[in-house]
């Protein structure tokens, strides 16, 4: 079953230069999230991956302004799928896929671009924009999905 928010809401992810772009202004060719999932544990974190190559994190508030971590140089194509791994009753890895080839673990915990993931996997080819990835309800299983030219 999808995740579904409960309520509607509008997440402005903002570019290189801080701007807010999202909606249907990005599509147009500039920046537009691709993607976006929700921590199912506690549904504190909401995550967005955009078409930039970038992760947008935004912490439960009571309006979604700005997200309040940026990973810019997460992937350098846009982001097709993220999920978040549940450890316990905790989901503090999160993995992305993008355009780009990769599949990369994050740990929320520490979320900065300088300290990179804590795992990448490398040629898992990617040409569609609905290569996904998912994971196992127990998190110790995470599955990308591939694609091929004929």
């Amino acid at each position: 079953m999808d995740q579904v928010l409960p309520s509607i809401r509008v997440l402005k992810t903002v570019d290189k230069r801080n701007v807010c772009v999202g909606g249907a202004a990005g599509r147009a060719g500039g920046l537009h999230p691709c993607c976006c999932v929700y921590s199912p544990t506690d549904a504190k974190k909401i995550v967005g991956g955009c078409s930039d190559g970038s992760v947008q994190l935004f912490f439960e508030k009571a309006r979604y302004q700005r997200p309040d971590k940026i990973l810019r140089t997460a992937h350098s194509a846009a982001v097709t799928s993220v999920t978040f791994l549940v450890e316990g009753s905790a989901s503090n890895l999160m993995v992305t896929r993008a355009l780009d080839d990769t599949m990369k673990v994050w740990d929320c915990r520490m979320l900065s671009d300088a300290k990179g993931p804590v795992k990448a996997f490398h040629d898992l080819p990617a040409i569609h924009e609905k290569s996904r990835v998912c994971a196992s309800p127990d998190g110790k299983y995470f599955v990308a999905g591939t694609s091929f030219r004929k």
